[in-house]
């Protein structure tokens, strides 16, 4: 049985799984590029699954996460196969991680022994956006659009939606949602020769067509504020 469950989840959680979806151009196209974020979305919230915080202040946006679990003594293998060292004393483990231009300030992993048992604890501070020339702020029709360029040119899009104290904080566009859109904007992008499935999709819509694509995407609020 693995115990570290918690530990891969929250590695994932740095690293984004499946065919990306970027756009060819900042959304909305054309739209003004924003000083700061906006005001109505300072404070911090607590995602509603997993318990982890958002803080959005004027120019940063940082997601924090923390658990703690208490393993028997023998499955410390589980953490020295993940990060490839021996651990046999008290020990603390530093990991970063950066996709493209998403920044992210990694984890931190403490490891205590408690006679036959360790107690694990993982706490983490991921920067997920800062504003800069390659990490843009645009609002359009309520929403609040986060363009970062990738390393090639493109864009990720993340959008906040506020309502009340609930908040959706998400991808514009997943892999599952962009293969719904081909009646709504061209859908490009490289092709894998043996699956023959995507690696990555190419947007680059109207403003007409943003505005259909955001009405047609789930938001339901996955935050909720705090304070």
């Amino acid at each position: 049985m693995r115990y570290l469950s918690f530990l891969s989840f929250f590695l994932l959680f740095l690293v984004a799984c499946g065919p990306q979806v970027k756009f060819v151009q900042p959304q909305p196209k054309g739209g003004k590029n924003l000083s700061r974020l906006p005001r109505e979305l300072y404070g911090r919230y607590i995602e509603m699954n997993d318990s982890s915080l958002l803080e959005i202040d004027s120019f940063r946006v940082v997601t924090r996460w923390f658990s703690e679990k208490i393993i028997p003594r023998d499955s410390i293998k589980e953490i020295e196969k993940d990060f490839e060292i021996l651990i046999q004393r008290d020990t603390q483990i530093y990991v970063s991680e950066k996709r493209d231009n998403w920044l992210s300030s990694g984890l931190r992993l403490d490891v205590k022994f408690l006679d036959d048992s360790v107690r694990v604890s993982v706490n983490a501070e991921n920067i997920m956006f800062e504003v800069s020339d390659s990490q843009l702020v645009r609002k359009y029709r309520g929403y609040c659009l986060l363009n970062t360029r990738t390393k090639e040119g493109l864009w990720l899009i993340k959008v906040f939606t506020l309502k009340g104290s609930n908040l959706h904080f998400d991808d514009l566009l997943d892999a599952d949602q962009v293969k719904n859109l081909k009646r709504i904007t061209r859908v490009d992008g490289p092709v894998d020769s043996v699956k023959k499935q995507p690696t990555e999709f190419y947007l680059n819509p109207t403003r007409r067509e943003l505005r259909r694509i955001l009405r047609t995407r789930n938001s339901e609020p996955n935050f909720t504020k705090v304070n």
